[in-house]
């Protein structure tokens, strides 16, 4: 399953690129991420990223996203938006300030949230191996 990553705002292009580059020190989501580009502008030396996607193949994959998305969030100084969106359309969207104040058992709570996302994952087993062009 493909989950979108977005993250409204003027920063968006370096916002997903720091939340990229976290992403993928992680084993389970390693070569999983792409990036997708917003339109270039007339005039621009190119296209900006509009959005991560993220190929997750198990519920431990999502969990490992969660967490690091939570802990990407936690750290902005400004109030950022992120949203994680299925491609049914199930989106979950948390905020800086939400996340910023909140003690460890809350942020479990929000991690559990966002790997709510993965409810018709089942018992699937990640293989460990790079989707092929889904």
């Amino acid at each position: 399953m493909e989950i979108r990553i977005s993250v409204p705002g003027t920063a968006r292009d370096d916002d997903l690129r720091e939340l990229r580059r976290r992403l993928t020190d992680v084993e389970e989501l390693r070569g999983r991420i792409r990036g997708v580009d917003a339109e270039a502008r007339p005039g621009s030396l190119g296209a900006l990223l509009e959005a991560l996607a993220v190929n997750v193949l198990s519920a431990s994959a999502v969990t490992a996203l969660a967490g690091v998305v939570v802990s990407w969030i936690r750290h902005k100084t400004a109030d950022t938006v992120i949203k994680l969106r299925r491609p049914d359309g199930t989106e979950v969207e948390v905020t800086a300030e939400r996340v910023r104040r909140l003690d460890s058992a809350a942020v479990r709570t929000i991690v559990a949230e966002l790997s709510s996302l993965t409810e018709d994952l089942g018992s699937h087993q990640d293989d460990g191996r790079a989707p092929s062009g889904e």
